[in-house]
């Protein structure tokens, strides 16, 4: 009795299911902080590997294909080959979503929000555009931020903006110069 072919689609497809949630649930499973506080610059390298990781599962995949059509099953590498291509379309879209983000500094939409606009800061950041600043600068330009923080000898350390999506603009001080500057995600406390 021939198999039919919708069946050797569903194996397939369920077969590619499984296995991509085993590889990506270790991916997850090894990247995964469970007290948070992950920094923009953290967040990129591991959607970078995501990225990398897909393209690899890809290239398999498309090699799997290219074995069960040489031997006459175009029903099983249908469906083998679906969810990986589903998987790399949502994968790109995240990772463009993470690295599109220029936004010039506009000081009127920036002073007007509580939460300061996401990809502006994410741009101030990744091009260090508050590096060497003042304190007073960093204020004029920025406005008063949400917090600043001082250590023993009353010396200004830290500034901080709360921003889009819960993330957290610091900016590092010393001598009263902004030496760092990072996007942060809330810690948990766990």
């Amino acid at each position: 009795m021939k198999k039919q072919p919708i069946f050797s689609v569903i194996s397939a497809f369920l077969i590619s299911g499984v296995a991509l949630t085993l590889i990506y649930f270790g991916y997850f499973f090894m990247t995964f902080d469970l007290a948070g506080g992950e920094t923009l610059a953290r967040i990129e390298s591991q959607k970078i590997v995501l990225f990398i990781l897909t393209i690899c599962v890809l290239g398999v995949t498309f090699s799997l294909l290219k074995y069960y059509l040489s031997i006459g099953k175009k029903h099983t590498a249908i469906g083998l080959i679906i969810l990986p291509i589903l998987l790399f379309g949502a994968v790109s879209y995240s990772c463009l979503d993470t690295f599109l983000y220029q936004e010039p500094f506009d000081k009127t939409v920036w002073l007007q929000e509580k939460w300061k606009p996401l990809n502006m800061a994410k741009t101030l950041v990744k091009k260090d555009e508050l590096i060497g600043l003042s304190a007073d600068q960093v204020q004029k330009m920025l406005g008063e931020p949400n917090e600043a923080y001082s250590n023993e000898e009353n010396e200004l350390v830290y500034f901080s903006y709360l921003v889009e999506e819960d993330w957290t603009m610091l900016l590092r001080f010393d001598d009263k110069i902004v030496v760092s500057t990072n996007l942060r995600l809330p810690f948990l406390g766990i």
